[in-house]
């Protein structure tokens, strides 16, 4: 048995939306800004959650603990940096801040040797007992991974959005 399907149909009723969208695909700035402003506001709202692109939630830093603060919100430095940027068809979400790798990454500080700033040595405790030193070897910090630059599965779902709403836009 053979069988056999015809479609006739007319593309002159395409073709203005066609013409739109390619205008609209020449110049995607506008869209791409909507993207980057989104990231950057989504990436913003991780410093408050204090949670990875993931969901997953940053281990809480001494300093945090310590003071009864924020994880990687100390001076507000790196939450501030974070910008983005559109060069011809690609957006980029980051920061200039050289520490932030660290944070995003983890990393290892160096070893060194620790002398007094003022006077002729350190004085500190341990378990209750108190140590006097000349200088002390410290053996570096690790510092844990704590991502927050990414995108998730809400990002995703927004770039779609705006995307999709960006064609709809021309080919209604």
């Amino acid at each position: 048995m053979t069988a056999r399907l015809e479609l006739d149909y007319d593309a002159s009723l395409a073709r203005p939306a066609l013409l739109r969208l390619e205008g609209r695909l020449r110049d995607p700035g506008g869209l791409l800004q909507s993207i980057g402003a989104a990231l950057v506001a989504s990436t913003r709202l991780r410093f408050r959650d204090e949670a990875a692109p993931s969901g997953a939630p940053w281990k809480p830093s001494g300093r945090a603990r310590r003071q009864g603060g924020r994880t990687l919100s100390d001076t507000g430095r790196l939450l501030r940096s974070i910008a983005a940027r559109v060069r011809g068809d690609t957006v980029e979400v980051g920061t200039n801040v050289k520490y932030a790798a660290a944070h995003q990454f983890g990393a290892q500080t160096k070893a060194t040797i620790i002398f007094p700033k003022r006077g002729k040595a350190l004085k500190f405790k341990i378990g209750g007992v108190t140590i006097v030193r000349k200088s002390v070897n410290h053996p570096g910090s690790k510092i844990p991974a704590r991502p927050f630059l990414g995108l998730s599965t809400g990002d995703r779902g927004t770039v779609d959005k705006l995307v999709g709403d960006w064609i709809r836009a021309a080919v209604p």
